[in-house]
């Protein structure tokens, strides 16, 4: 299954476009998909050239066997990045363990797409927290315009949970 945001072709006659950027090109596509034992390949490419590096294979195994969470980021078919979590102990939280957007991918809505889908299948399963354990410098200002706030040397985000009737 695969979660697709496309954009339209821009109206004749404006200039809204620019080829400088793919974010402003006619046409651009931005999904989510599954990873398994296919494609995971892809996802170790995009944490070998992030700053998340490389994992041991017990935690690519979980990630595989992980349905609701895990997700694949493309960019016009092509896998730019991916999200893996997991619950806690505590069921009312989920545990981003890896979130990883390829440089020349970035400021296009990508991780916050990987971030809306933990967010949204956590709520529907009562989750009240996303977690993200270690975060570097680089990447506060990304939480914290998303909602985190920093607690116990981490991020946290309260998710609003599943509307009842």
């Amino acid at each position: 299954m695969t979660t697709t945001e496309s954009t339209a072709p821009a109206a004749q006659g404006s200039d809204a476009t620019s080829a400088s950027s793919p974010a402003n090109n006619k046409h651009f596509r931005k999904a989510l998909n599954y990873l398994n034992a296919n494609n995971l390949g892809q996802l170790k490419a995009v944490h070998t050239h992030t700053s998340v590096g490389t994992r041991d294979d017990d935690f690519y195994t979980a990630a595989i066997a992980d349905e609701v969470y895990t997700r694949l980021a493309l960019f016009n078919d092509i896998c730019v990045g991916g999200v893996t979590a997991k619950p806690t102990q505590d069921t009312t939280q989920i545990e981003i363990t890896s979130l990883a957007v390829l440089p020349a991918y970035r400021h296009l809505g990508l991780g916050t797409l990987l971030i809306d889908h933990v967010a949204e299948k956590g709520e529907a399963a009562g989750v009240r927290e996303l977690l993200v354990a270690n975060v570097g410098k680089d990447e506060r200002a990304f939480y914290t315009a998303r909602g985190f706030v920093e607690r116990d040397g981490g991020f946290v985000k309260t998710l609003a949970g599943p509307v009842s009737a």
